[in-house]
């Protein structure tokens, strides 16, 4: 059977054609949207799984106040 162009439909065949090429168009722009959606969570989460092996890597934050003076002071060691 021999494929004719969309635009180019034999007799008979054109009727509501306009629609299904409307849809056609539709559906194509929801797929390409969605497709964007993807990419856009894929980078979010590489972006997030690289932040957090960076706050892993660190070393915890210093002491801070009174107590924290005190273990400055005289180290870990004399708890």
């Amino acid at each position: 059977m021999a494929r004719r162009h969309l635009s180019n439909p034999r007799e008979g065949e054109g009727q509501g054609h306009g629609r299904e090429i409307r849809e056609l168009r539709a559906l194509r722009n929801q797929v390409r949207d969605l497709q964007r959606q993807v990419d856009d969570l894929s980078a979010w989460r590489v972006q997030q799984h690289e932040d957090s092996m960076r706050t892993a890597t660190k070393a915890p934050p210093p002491p801070v106040g009174f107590w924290g003076r005190l273990l400055v002071v005289f180290g870990k060691g004399a708890r």
